[in-house]
């Protein structure tokens, strides 16, 4: 291969390179000589803070599952947990209270200490605060379900049994309607109120506004 000879033309070469620089950057299908679009510039961010994780680790469900009955580890654990569980409290269960959604708890709550714990007749009424012979009677009745046994789909959240009846007694809600909603006989209401210390209602605007409501 044989290159012959030519002159170096450095005006010629320089304006060739131009030609070339302007044909690239100056496309012919550029709008008006628009010039190129800039690269971005670096958007300039705060340090991110590395967050520290909580002490406690334990998620919701697992601080749920030890407040509740089943991690109870005693019996007096257990009977206070599963009492409000039911709607009730340790002091509304072993209180002197004979009407039906009290002994139906009791009665739950009997069974559920002899087999989970299994505690005698003499063990669960010293923690019932009963006589034994009453713990032997409440064995003879077969085990109440779920639904017999508890008020808490009948309460306000967080609210007890003999919380929630004061405020339906003060707030003069028909006898009826009490009845229905705490599973206790009209002529039980009067004599709870009096174990609470309640006021005495007026039966004539009681018995007015039932016939009012009835009417209308």
């Amino acid at each position: 291969m044989t290159i012959a000879n030519q002159p170096f033309d450095a005006d010629a070469y320089c304006r060739n390179a131009a030609a070339i620089r302007n044909r690239l950057m100056k496309p012919r299908n550029a709008i008006n000589g628009q010039k190129a679009i800039s690269a971005p510039r670096p958007v300039e961010r705060s340090p991110v803070r590395p967050v520290l994780a909580e002490r406690n680790p334990f998620q919701f469900h697992v601080k749920a599952y030890r407040a509740s009955s089943a991690f109870a580890k005693t019996p007096k654990t257990y009977l206070i947990r599963r009492s409000l569980e039911l709607g009730f409290t340790l002091k509304e269960v072993v209180g002197p209270f004979i009407f039906l959604p009290f002994v139906m708890a009791r009665r739950m709550l009997a069974w559920e200490l002899r087999e989970k714990f299994g505690l005698t007749e003499l063990q669960i009424s010293r923690l019932l605060k009963r006589d034994h012979s009453s713990i032997y009677q409440l064995f003879t009745h077969p085990r109440p379900t779920e639904e017999e046994a508890s008020m808490r789909l009948a309460l306000e959240p967080g609210v007890t049994f003999l919380r929630s009846f004061q405020n339906a007694y003060r707030s003069e809600v028909l006898y009826s309607e009490i009845s229905a909603i705490y599973r206790i006989t009209s002529r039980s209401i009067p004599i709870l109120a009096d174990r609470l210390g309640l006021q005495r209602r007026d039966l004539g605007s009681v018995k007015m506004r039932a016939k009012w409501k009835e009417v209308r």
